[in-house]
This record gives structure tokens, C-alpha cells and sequence, in this order.
């Protein structure tokens, strides 16, 4: 395998903008938290029918501090992951010429994937949320398919572009 030194590899504008996006949304998904946990009841839905968002599961409210730390480690090991290339399993032979593209468009995915994440969990705590005081949301179901399909579309199509650089 080429080793390549990461900072050899420039970040894109992509990557900076999303790793930004990415922060911010962490540090709205925390303040929204903040402010809900000492509202709720001692009892919270811990697990909903899928597209009803009627509860059928509660625990004690404790662990919805489980939904920012998890969300919060995912995000660091996703920021963390995009800085060891040697961790990417590419489809394809790693040469030096198409090595920095590759590891460039890895990043770029990674990056952004971070970003749905952390969207889907914020997603997930504000369903929750408003399913504790029983005013579930209607529809935001459907927000957490459209960003499910589009981290699957995102993978799927810089698949298909390390398939053509190689």
C-alpha cells in the first residue's frame, strides 16, 4: 500500500465547510438538550414504532443524556477517522498518482456523512422530545428517510467516482 502523509493531502473547501456544519449542528444538538432535559418527565419514550412516533418504550429520563454523548463520540471518531487514510478500504488499487484524489474524495465523504449523523441523531432528540410532552411530530419521519436515502445515495456515489479514478 502507498503511504501517504495526511498533510501532504490539502482539505477542500467541501470538507472545511462540513466538518463547520458538522460543529455547529454538535453544539445546537447540545444547547436543544440543555434546555429539554430539565423539562422532561421522569419517565421518556426510549424507543417509538417506526412511523407513528407513538412510544411503546419508557425509561428514566437519565438516559436521554445518552442521545448527545453517543451522538457527540460518533462525530469526534468520523472527524478523527478522516486524518488515518490507512484506515480506508478502497475498491480499488492505491497508486501514487490517484492516491491524494482518492484519500481527497474519502474525506469529502466522510465529512459529510459526519454531518447527516449528527442530523439524524438531532432529528432523533427533537422526535423524542415532543413524544415525552405527547405532542408527537407528524412528518418527521419522513425528514429522517429523505437524509437515511441521501447518506446512502452520498456513499453510494463517491463509490462509483473511486471506481472511475481507479
Amino acid at each position: 500500500m502507498i503511504k501517504r502523509e495526511v498533510s501532504n493531502v490539502r482539505a477542500t473547501r467541501l470538507e472545511k465547510g462540513m466538518t463547520t456544519i458538522a460543529a455547529l449542528l454538535l453544539i445546537v444538538f447540545w444547547v436543544l438538550f440543555i434546555i429539554i432535559y430539565p423539562k422532561l418527565p421522569t419517565e421518556v419514550p426510549i424507543h417509538s414504532a417506526s412511523f407513528t412516533s407513538e412510544a411503546y418504550t419508557y425509561g428514566n429520563k437519565g438516559l436521554f443524556f445518552l442521545l448527545p454523548v453517543l451522538t457527540t463520540g460518533l462525530s469526534l471518531m468520523l472527524f478523527a477517522v478522516r486524518f488515518v487514510p490507512s484506515l480506508f478500504n478502497f475498491p480499488i488499487k492505491i497508486t501514487e498518482e490517484n492516491s491524494t484524489i482518492l484519500i481527497q474524495l474519502t474525506r469529502n465523504m466522510v465529512a459529510q456523512t459526519n454531518v447527516i449523523i449528527v442530523m439524524l441523531f438531532l432529528c432523533v432528540l427533537i422526535d423524542f422530545s415532543f413524544a415525552a410532552f405527547d405532542q408527537p411530530i407528524a412528518g418527521l419521519d419522513f425528514l429522517l428517510i429523505g437524509l437515511l436515502v441521501y447518506l446512502v445515495a452520498l456513499i453510494f456515489y463517491y463509490f462509483v467516482i473511486i471506481l472511475k479514478k481507479g
